[in-house]
């Protein structure tokens, strides 16, 4: 009983829609809604390729910027070994008299920096 129910309810919707596409007004709203629908279509179509290619536009800008600071990096390496001797490792004793003989060393002249070493060599026991 209950299957015999559904396909007479399916029967009559069916029937009713296909009566009523015989009427103007459900054709021109159904033209309406389909020239909707490609329209969306169109417009989601543009919006995603203009998102798409500022993404693209993005990730390349990044890649580039990238790609010049590692050569960047790279160029102030290769800059820093040039001026290296490798030949024979420098003791600690060199690499904190040429820290402090440097232009852009901060505590130049100061007695604190001094004063500091002396506190690490207590703490250190050196």
């Amino acid at each position: 009983m209950m299957a015999e129910g559904k396909a007479r309810k399916w029967t009559f919707w069916l029937l009713t829609i296909a009566i009523a596409s015989q009427f103007y007004l459900v054709q021109e709203l159904l033209t309406l809604y389909a020239f909707f629908a490609i329209g969306f279509a169109a417009l989601t179509f543009v919006v995603m390729s203009l998102y798409l290619l500022q993404k693209g536009w993005e990730v390349r800008a990044v890649g580039i910027i990238d790609s010049e600071r590692r050569m960047a990096h790279r160029k102030r390496a290769a800059i820093w070994l040039a001026g290296q001797d490798v030949a024979r490792p420098r003791s600690a004793q060199e690499l904190k008299t040429e820290n402090r003989n440097s232009k852009d060393w901060p505590g130049k002249g100061s007695l604190n920096w001094a004063d500091g070493e002396k506190c690490a060599e207590r703490i250190c026991g050196h």
